[in-house]
Formats: C-alpha cells, structure tokens, sequence
C-alpha cells in the first residue's frame, strides 16, 4: 500500500527544549521514549478483538442472546435509502444557534457503519460488503465529520483548517476498526481514501498541534474532551497505521496528553463535571487505556498513577442510595452510573466491588467500545478480587471540592447530598452551597440537573443570563438581598465545620463567597444529617446584613407539592412523601413557578422573608411523611 502520507502523520521532531507536561503545555516527548514504546508493538497495526478471520470468535457471539438482533437490523438496512448529506441541515446551527439538526444528520450517515461490520464478520457472506464500502466511501468523501457547534468558523466544513472534536475522534476510531476488522473485504480504493480522510482530518491536525503547541485544545485540556478526543485519535492510529514508529508516537503523545485529564479529577478523585460527563470522559479514559495496555502487552498502563483508584471509584461514592445520583451542574438529572465503569475497574484494579464483577459485557454497539467491551480484554482476563470492606458506607467526603454524601444506617430510609465547593468548574452550574435529597429511590428535592440540548449561547457569555437553569435562583441556595451567586473560581464556598459520627453529620459551610454583596456581613448554611430512625436534614441558614435586606431560599422538586401547614409542605414522587418544615425568624411567603428550559420539567418554591431584615434565620428539616 502506498503509504507516503505516513510521513507528516504523528512523526514528532520534539525538540529538548520542549516544555514539561503539565494542564498547559504540551509534554517533551524524546526519541528514547517513542523508541522504547516502538519496541514493544506488534508489526501490524491492530485493533480490538479479532478481525472477520477469526470465525470461531463471532460464531460464539452469533450464539449469544444479545447478537441475536444484529444481522435482522442490518438487513432492514440494506433496503433502507442511506441518508444524504444536507448542506441546509449542517448550516442550521449557523444561522439559527441551534444544534439538533446539524447533528441528527450526521448522526444518521454515521449510525448504519457499525451494525454493518457487526453483522459481515458475524455472518461471513459477503452480503454487506457493498453497503459497506458505499458508506464508508460516503463519509470519508463527506465535507466534514466535525459536528456544526464545534465548527464556529466553517474551517472544517470549509476545508481550509481541520481540527479534532468530540464526534471526529469517535468517528476516525470507528473507521479505523471497521479497516481492521474486515480487512480485505474493504475495497482497496475505499482504503485509499478512508486513510486519506482520516490524515487530512484528523492524524495530520493532532501532528501539528504538538508540534506548534496550538490549536486542538482538548489536548492541554482537563476535561472530557481530552479522554474522548484522545481515545478516539489513538485507537484509529493503532488500529489503521501501518508502520510501528507511528503507532509508538501516538502512544507516547497519549501517554502524555492524557495526564492533563487526570489532572482535571481532585485528589481524592472527585470529577467536577458531575457522573454524566465522568461517564462519558472517563469511560473514554478506559477505552484509551485499554486501547494502550494491549498495544504494548500491559508495558503501558494509563492505571499506574496511584490517583487513578481513588477516580475509578467516583461513581461508587457519588451514589447516595438505591441508585440515586447528585444532578450537579450539567449532569441530568437522573443519570446513572455506567455499570462497566465499575466491573472494568473492579476487576484490574482489584476494587472487590463484587456487585459488579459479573456484569455481561458483551453486546454490539458503537465499534470504538463495544469491541473492547465484547472481546477479552485486561478486565475480562483479570480475576475478580475480594468483596471490599464496609468502611466508608455511611458518607463520602471528597473533601477538596467541597461534597458529602450522607447515607443513612440500617432502617434508614433517607440519603442527601450536599454541595460547596466553587463556581468556576467545568459545565457549572451556580450552585455553591447546595443539596439534594433522596428517599427511598426517589430524589423528591434537589438540584434540577442539566438542560437535555445545548444551542449556540449555552457556553457562552450568556450562559447565566439567557438561561434560568444555569443561575442559582433555579437551585437549592439563597438568594442574598435580591441578587444570585456569581460564577467563577473565586466564588466559593468555606468550610467551617464537619463533625461527623454513625449517628449524626454536621456539615457547616460560609456561602458569602460565592456571591457579590458588599451588604452581607454573615452567610452561613450548616446542614445536620441525622440517621436516627428513618432519618431527617436539617438546613440551616443565618444571615447577617450591615442594614436591612431582603432574604430568599429556594427548593426544587421534579414531583408535586402541596402545602398541609402553615408552616409545612409535602413533596411527593413515586410513592414517596417527604415532609418539609419551615421556621423562620421573620413572617415568610412561599412563591412557585414551573421551569421547563430544555430540561427535565422542575417546579422552583421560593421561601422568601416579608420585609427586609438585617439579621435572621430560615430553617427546613426534611424527614419521610408518617405513613
């Protein structure tokens, strides 16, 4: 194969006057090191699991229940019209900011690709290979795979300037295997240009990002996108690029880059992007490390830094009860954890999280996971480790960003989460000093999660403005003398007291901080989380002005609510009734308005003081209605 573009690929003419590897620059990567990871690679590139040759490998998964629906979807496709490419959908985003229409026809060209591999390898007939290599022709002539929200400028509809995003970095590794995985039933001019696409949009923009240090952000960044954009760029090298010293460059500049991931995640491994992005980012993360473990035989291994156990088990510890997860900033409300997130780590890391260890793994899907998933791999071939011990169970504290989780004893009924913490993390919300509350399986009050669709002003100037769901008058905090926290860094909270004991949780926060109000002179919020009988929150704030001011709190429920006392409310969800009830140092009115901003529709109850004060308390204990 004619392989002339491998040149300006990842070759890496790093220099010792390179800059150390930190969140802001890029890593020195020398010669001695891509050498040493050189030697450790097979001669051919490779990708997750077997490619169609192995008959025995697929004829097993023909076997299994969850293939059973592969081959009857992909021949539904082959008399099903292949979606066009639309100009007028992809400019949508353009003109009008918003981003549905643009990605829905993307999404769909890309969707028929890897039910079609799943279903030749497993069936062997050659029945799919035209369909195939019209798709993968289509998409890699198409003008761009770079989604319309991440192509501002039109550089890469254009053609003038390419730059690695999210649905890029996904889509090359999902080539790249299809490259692998059927080998020579791909046509050798479809090849062609499938590498060709996958050098101009993707391997020759990351090549010059290391070596300029500029452009591809995601590279220097903290956040998900490095994990995915990552995983996504490096197992297409592996899988698709021919010569060894190439894949050893990809490897070395994930081995690198990756580090700025892991240094988005706190010590105690708290990800301040809430569970929705730690599964997407970290289980990224995991595709990259394995994608790594098995090029090199185990020699590289992503888990060797010793933070990565505390990061594994994030979602373990976020979890108050019965499967109940915190909807901090973007996060949806109602997320879950990943389950193979946890079987993965259990397994390799030897966690002893034994609900898990026996996950089924194996199911088609998206080929840049489920192959990883589906074929052995470091955690399949792992042996499960002994049950974890009980330590811990009753609270999770991640200290550094400000978060407690508070589950309750045996009898128990009601879990919280309670937030600190500061207004400058990635996808904030501002929402310092915050709490949500389950009961049973149900989260009757709490933050209101993230919105369901982004536009083009989501990330923008005016995020806090534009958007109700984004300030912190739409969650459970203050609001101080008529106006909102303040997003940013510097808008934080202080820890004042955390008195913790089987029984009860004192957890004391200043929130003055977060917010900009030359008048307050006090703002502190404590929380007391009792586990006594079915459990109870007590959420107290004492405020201090230097004259009078007004003083508001909120509470948000995706349930009902009805008021049954003067001073008492019932939220309702499911078959759950949480009881709330208010004392106040001042008389109080209670306001509702319903919120349905691109979210999961929430109902916001202001509890707001008559009269200006100076000085005063607000008090709700929550407990379970008596049934």
């Amino acid at each position: 194969m004619n392989i002339i573009y491998i040149a300006c690929l990842f070759g890496l003419a790093l220099t010792l006057s390179s800059p150390s590897c930190s969140a802001e620059t890029f890593a020195q990567i020398d010669e001695a090191r891509i050498a040493q990871i050189e030697a450790m690679l097979p001669d051919k590139p490779k990708g997750f699991g077997p490619t169609y040759h192995n008959r025995s490998a697929f004829e097993a998964l023909l076997a299994q229940k969850n293939f059973a629906g592969v081959i009857p979807t992909a021949d539904k496709m082959l008399t099903a019209t292949y979606p066009e490419w639309s100009d007028d959908a992809y400019l949508d985003y353009s003109r009008t900011g918003r981003r549905p229409m643009g990605e829905r026809m993307l999404h769909a060209r890309q969707a028929p690709l890897a039910t079609l591999v799943w279903a030749e390898c497993l069936e062997d007939k050659g029945r799919f290979v035209p369909a195939l290599n019209t798709i993968m022709e289509q998409l890699a002539k198409q003008k761009t795979w770079t989604l319309p929200a991440h192509d501002g400028k039109l550089t890469n509809y254009n053609g003038t300037q390419y730059e690695v995003e999210l649905n890029s970095a996904a889509l090359a590794h999902d080539l790249a295997q299809s490259l692998y995985m059927l080998d020579d039933k791909v046509d050798p001019a479809v090849r062609k240009d499938v590498m060709d696409a996958l050098n101009q949009r993707i391997f020759a923009p990351v090549h010059k990002s290391l070596l300029t240090d500029k452009g591809n952000w995601w590279m220097r960044g903290t956040n998900n996108w490095n994990a995915v954009c990552l995983a996504g760029v490096t197992g297409a090298a592996l899988a698709a690029l021919p010569e060894r010293h190439d894949r050893a460059e990809a490897i070395a500049a994930a081995e690198c880059c990756s580090r700025n991931f892991v240094k988005g995640f706190t010590r105690d491994g708290y990800c301040n992007e809430g569970l929705g992005y730690y599964d997407y980012g970290f289980g990224n993360f995991l595709i990259l490390r394995e994608e790594l473990w098995q090029s090199t035989v185990g020699k590289v291994d992503l888990f060797a830094d010793p933070k990565m156990r505390n990061m594994a088990l994030y979602g373990i510890h976020m979890e108050i009860q019965n499967g109940a997860y915190p909807s901090i900033g973007d996060c949806p409300f109602g997320a879950k954890l990943d389950k193979k997130i946890p079987w993965y780590c259990s397994r390799v890391l030897g966690l002893g999280l034994t609900e898990y260890e026996d996950l089924d793994t194996s199911r088609p899907g998206g080929l840049s996971d489920s192959t990883m998933y589906t074929f052995p791999n470091s955690a399949s071939q792992a042996k499960p480790a002994a049950a974890a011990g009980a330590d811990g169970n009753l609270r999770s504290y991640f200290d550094d960003a400000g978060v407690l989780i508070c589950r309750p004893g045996p009898g128990g009924r009601l879990g919280v989460a309670l937030a600190g913490g500061n207004n400058g993390k990635s996808h904030n919300h501002n929402d310092v000093g915050s709490f949500s509350i389950v009961l049973g399986g149900e989260m009757p009050v709490g933050d209101p999660g993230g919105p369901k669709v982004y536009d083009a002003d989501t990330f923008g100037p005016l995020r806090y403005t534009k958007f109700q769901i984004f300030r912190s008058r739409t969650h459970p905090t203050p609001v101080v003398a008529g106006r909102e926290q303040k997003p940013g860094i510097e808008h934080a909270a202080k820890i004042l007291k955390t008195d913790f004991s089987d029984t009860t949780d004192t957890f004391a926060m200043d929130l003055s901080g977060a917010y900009t109000v030359p008048e307050v002179k006090k703002l502190d919020r404590t929380f007391i989380y009792s586990r006594e009988g079915a459990g109870s929150l007590v959420v107290r704030d004492e405020f201090e002005y230097t004259s009078p001011q007004s003083f508001e709190i909120s509470l948000e429920t995706h349930g009902t609510w009805t008021k049954t006392a003067p001073d008492t409310l019932n939220f309702q969800m499911g078959k759950e009734n949480l009881i709330a009830v208010i004392q106040a140092s001042a008389p109080y009115t209670i306001t509702a308005e319903t919120c349905t901003e691109s979210a999961t529709p929430f109902t916001r109850l202001g509890i707001a003081l008559n009269a200006p004060c100076q000085a005063g308390t607000v008090t709700v204990t929550f407990k379970p209605a008596v049934n």
